[in-house]
Formats: C-alpha cells, sequence, structure tokens
C-alpha cells in the first residue's frame, strides 16, 4: 500500500473517485450531477487542501482530501 500526493499526472483518477463519493453521499447533501452527470465537488484540490490517494498493487483504492494548516502554501489560512 502506498500514499501519494495528488499531482496534474494523476489528478484525474482523483477526480473519478471523488464522483464515487459525491454520488454516494447525495442522499444526505441533496446535490444533484449536473446534465453531463457530474457533480460539484466538496473535495478540492487547491491550497490549502492537500489531495493523496491510496493505491495498493498499483489500483486506487481510496483518496483523502486534508486542509493544511497556515504554515502550509505562504500562509494561507
Amino acid at each position: 500500500m502506498k500514499i501519494i500526493e495528488v499531482t496534474d499526472q494523476n489528478k484525474g483518477i482523483y477526480l473519478q473517485l471523488c464522483q464515487a463519493y459525491e454520488a454516494e453521499f447525495s442522499a444526505l447533501t441533496e446535490k444533484l450531477p449536473d446534465e453531463y452527470g457530474v457533480f460539484a465537488l466538496d473535495t478540492p484540490v487547491v491550497p490549502p487542501y492537500l489531495g493523496l490517494l491510496w493505491v495498493q498493487e498499483g489500483i486506487p483504492i481510496g483518496f483523502a482530501n486534508i486542509r493544511l494548516g497556515a504554515d502550509y502554501n505562504n500562509n494561507t489560512p
């Protein structure tokens, strides 16, 4: 098992996993997909948020999104 940071090269994988998450919780959030079947994300990968992928035997099996503190990326709160 490896945990790797989301980069431009693997961001598409992260976004696919996020769609499954958004769909699963849509009954609670009452969100609907757009006309293309895509949910708006509550899990951005922009500072101060850090995206991570959980990879097992080369297969992405999970993700995390962490809000980092003020010391990360130019003291962004």
